[in-house]
């Protein structure tokens, strides 16, 4: 009897402990635990944005203050939270520029530099000296004209000395050129379809028009003087009239289908003049 009292002790106790617990009164805070995890902290508050009065700007926001980070469990989320935005509700509205200053390359008639015995217009920038430009009585004259540059043409004077014209730019001197003064006047139409506003005037002592670009010149060109030379070297050049009343006419078509009509009046033609 003592052999089955023995087996169903335990037996019972077996059975009974999982329920109670057999064998002690061992609580919960006896028995190791796994660790919690730790409470995800929650992000920061969002500092104010709004700025007190308008025109003001506002102090930046307060940053959240971080999550704090758990035990033993997984870490909590410690971000700071998004700053405030800083700029005022109704900020003040900036103050309008200036206006801007007029072109200093010859956008203004009068432009130019003399220095010397000689006036200078620098017009080499893109669209610039949009305006006429008259060249001053009593110096030489020296023009240049960049990209769509010299669009309200220039004119050398009877009282000018030397007339000098750069069309070096792209569509450069869509305007006008009139040679004069005393002196030779040289004429360089070296940008793609530059001087198509026309060549006319004369001078003292000679003219000299040179279209080497593609299209160039493709307005009438006319010229009066003593000696006149027009050189239509461009591919399509001097698609106009030319026309020459001098002491000696050269015009010289060496472009591709350069020259359309060319009338010259002289006692000594030369070239291409009928």
């Amino acid at each position: 009897m003592k052999l089955r009292t023995y087996l169903i002790a335990p037996t019972l106790c077996a059975l009974v402990g999982f329920a109670n617990g057999c064998g002690g009164d061992d609580d919960d805070s006896n028995q190791p635990k796994a660790g919690q995890a730790g409470m995800t902290a929650a992000a920061g508050t969002a500092g104010i944005s709004g700025g007190e009065s308008a025109g003001t700007s506002s102090v930046a926001g307060t940053g959240g203050s971080a999550g704090s980070s758990a035990g033993s469990g997984t870490a909590g989320t410690s971000a700071a939270g998004t700053a405030g935005t800083s700029t005022g509700t109704d900020g003040g509205q900036s103050g309008m520029g200036g206006a801007g200053g007029d072109d200093g390359n010859g956008n203004e008639a009068g432009a130019g530099s003399c220095e010397d015995g000689k006036c200078t217009f620098d017009c080499s920038a893109e669209g610039s000296c949009s305006n006429h430009i008259d060249c001053p009585p009593g110096y030489d004259c020296e023009v240049s004209c960049g990209d769509n540059a010299c669009a309200g043409g220039v004119s050398c004077g009877d009282e000018t000395h030397a007339c000098t014209l750069n069309c070096s730019g792209q569509t450069s001197c869509g305007g006008q050129l009139k040679c004069g003064g005393d002196g030779p006047c040289n004429v360089n139409c070296n940008g793609l379809r530059s001087c198509r506003g026309g060549i006319t005037g004369g001078s003292g002592e000679s003219i000299n028009i040179h279209c080497n670009a593609q299209g160039s010149c493709s307005g009438t060109v006319e010229g009066s003087s003593h000696n006149v030379t027009v050189d239509c070297n461009g591919q399509n050049s001097c698609s106009g009239t030319v026309n020459c009343s001098a002491d000696q006419c050269t015009v010289n078509c060496n472009g591709q289908n350069a020259c359309d009509t060319i009338h010259c009046n002289t006692g000594n033609a030369n070239g291409a003049c009928p």
